[in-house]
């Protein structure tokens, strides 16, 4: 049985719950062998790792326009390793074809310091959902085999993989050559 689904981010009156489109029409991916209730679950549990990201963006930038990353809430260590895979996250950048490795233990120290390349990343991710989306957004989603992947509008494609019953984050890629 395939469930297609829509993970919608409308950003004006709250946060609704995810979104599924079931009948023909714009249908943003599928969940094979998953029942409508379970795609809800997975897409849930995304959805609050975003807003935990969100809630720790950047509010300002420097006099020469580049991002304070410290200048946002301190995100709470706990729960974003909550999020992230066993083994780590890959983060890749197409603006300067860069790409690198950060272990559980290198996110939560970086974290912990509000300073380094994986906290930067992932701060990143908070202010383009808080800033470069506006108002509303659409995001979309595909579940294959143990792994979904969410793609954030022309800027970040984020890939989750099935830990004990729970997705957790493994890959950060930002798409956007231009790096914005």
């Amino acid at each position: 049985m395939l469930v297609p689904f829509l993970l919608v981010g409308a950003l004006e009156m709250g946060r609704p719950e995810p979104s599924f489109a079931t009948t023909t029409g714009p249908v943003a991916g599928t969940i094979s062998g998953k029942s409508k209730q379970v795609a809800k679950e997975i897409l849930v549990r995304i959805r609050e790792f975003l807003d935990c990201l969100e809630a720790g963006a950047p509010l300002t930038t420097t006099g020469d326009t580049r991002l304070d990353f410290r200048s946002g809430k301190p995100l709470d260590v706990g729960t974003v390793l909550g999020y992230v895979a066993s083994s780590g996250v890959v983060f890749t950048y197409a603006v300067d074809d860069s790409k690198f490795t950060a272990t559980t233990e290198q996110i939560r120290k970086q974290l912990r310091a509000r300073r380094g390349q994986a906290f930067q990343g992932l701060v990143m991710i908070g202010y383009a959902l808080r800033h470069y989306f506006g108002k509303s957004y659409t995001s979309t989603a595909e579940k294959v085999e143990s792994e979904v992947t969410v793609k954030l509008a022309a800027d970040y494609i984020l890939t989750f993989v099935e830990e004990d019953k729970k997705f957790q984050l493994s890959r950060v890629d930002s798409i956007d050559p231009g790096g914005d």
